[in-house]
């Protein structure tokens, strides 16, 4: 089996993430939710990507993404969240 194309093709949005917040790998549903192309994704701080919303900075969603990123590597384990609203702008026209 190729695990590889099974999970590029799985139907989640998914974003694994290297200790320093640089994107390592999507699922394509994550690319279609996100309106991106893996090689503006790949190897890029996904801080900065998707930064917060600001016209909404007092909703905390990036600092508790943050956070729970903080949490998944220090205790080396999944952190589940409930959904956090994050606005995704649309890219720039080409």
């Amino acid at each position: 089996m190729d695990y590889q194309k099974l999970f590029l093709q799985i139907l989640k949005t998914i974003v694994v993430l290297s200790a320093k917040y640089k994107v390592a790998a999507v699922s394509d549903m994550y690319l279609q939710v996100t309106m991106r192309s893996r090689d503006k994704l790949i190897r890029h701080d996904f801080l900065q990507t998707f930064p917060v919303n600001p016209i909404n900075l007092e909703s905390g969603n990036g600092k508790l993404l943050r956070q729970s990123s903080e949490k998944a590597m220090l205790k080396k384990e999944r952190d589940y969240r409930d959904v956090l609203r994050y606005d995704i702008p649309h890219p720039p026209a080409i």
